[in-house]
């Protein structure tokens, strides 16, 4: 296993709160077990969490009107609760040599979604575990709950730094790694010649809600503004020689999206919340844009 550099880092403690306060507003929809269904219900009392404030509808419970706000508003405003529903959830980190590429940055990213996410949940009281694949799982920490096993991932997060050649992407070996989780985030960048769906779908077969956060970075596809170069494979090792220019690139442009959309478009058929993300854009923003179309679905 590949040691990253102490240098490493997650995003600081107070804007993992800042997320978290906003990301528990649309994670509504917490892991069941199969079969289970469960409403979430707007009621104060025990295994009830506080959420937000709106204004009062007809029906509304009377006991939650917040009567300090509503004289101050001039319109009645209530509380918003909603039912925790604890689950387990299962992060698998593509750690994989094409993760390497363009200065790791698709890893930085991968690092900083996983980490979001991590807090979100835990600080929801859910289990989370997390493992990171490439041939096979090369690093992972097992299921926890509370602030000490946010600690654990960080230290599994930042303790790996995908190689520069040679690991392939092989998701199906997370597959163990699923028991007693009925949730599953998949971060990855998804560059195998199948985009991974046989491993997803077989993934997804074993949980109740799965999450795909496909990444993608814009430095990858830079070549030569001319002449002959050497396009290679860093998982395989495969290389293939090619005349470098703006037509090349814009191929490489097509391709990319291409892969993109036949994966969305796979996952949207088997009933996994799929978002794209760059690794050049803020994590926040991408989680909250990705967990708020999941909500929609």
């Amino acid at each position: 296993m590949a040691r990253a550099p102490l240098t490493a880092s997650l995003p600081p403690e107070r804007e993992l709160k800042a997320f978290a306060r906003l990301g528990a507003r649309l994670l509504l929809a917490d892991a069941r077990g199969p079969g289970e269904r469960e409403t979430p219900r707007r009621r104060r009392g025990p295994g009830h969490r506080y959420l937000d404030q709106r204004d009062y509808r007809p029906g509304d419970d009377l006991r939650f009107v917040n009567w300090l706000q509503s004289a101050r508003l001039g319109r009645p405003i209530v509380r918003e609760f909603s039912a925790e529903v604890h689950g387990d959830w299962l992060l698998c980190i593509d750690g994989s040599a094409s993760m390497a590429v363009a200065g790791h940055a698709k890893w930085h990213q991968a690092t900083h979604l996983a980490a979001g996410l991590a807090f979100l949940l835990l600080d929801l009281g859910h289990r989370v575990s997390v493992a990171v694949f490439a041939a096979g799982v090369e690093a992972a920490c097992e299921s926890g709950r509370g602030h000490a096993q946010y600690l654990r991932i960080a230290r599994t997060l930042t303790g790996y730094l995908p190689p520069a050649l040679g690991a392939p992407s092989r998701l199906g070996s997370c597959r163990s790694r699923l028991a007693g989780a009925n949730a599953a985030i998949v971060v990855s960048d998804f560059l195998t010649d199948d985009g991974m769906q046989p491993d997803l779908a077989q993934l997804a077969s074993g949980c109740s809600q799965m999450h795909v956060l496909a990444l993608g970075a814009q430095a990858e596809r830079r070549l030569p503004e001319a002449g002959p170069c050497d396009l290679i494979d860093v998982e395989t090792r495969a290389r293939l020689a090619v005349l470098a220019g703006a037509r090349l690139e814009h191929r490489a442009d097509r391709a990319a999206q291409a892969r993109t959309s036949a994966l969305t478009g796979f996952c949207r058929s088997t009933g996994i919340h799929a978002s794209a993300i760059a690794a050049e854009a803020p994590w926040q923003m991408s989680l909250l844009h990705h967990l708020t179309a999941a909500r929609a679905r």
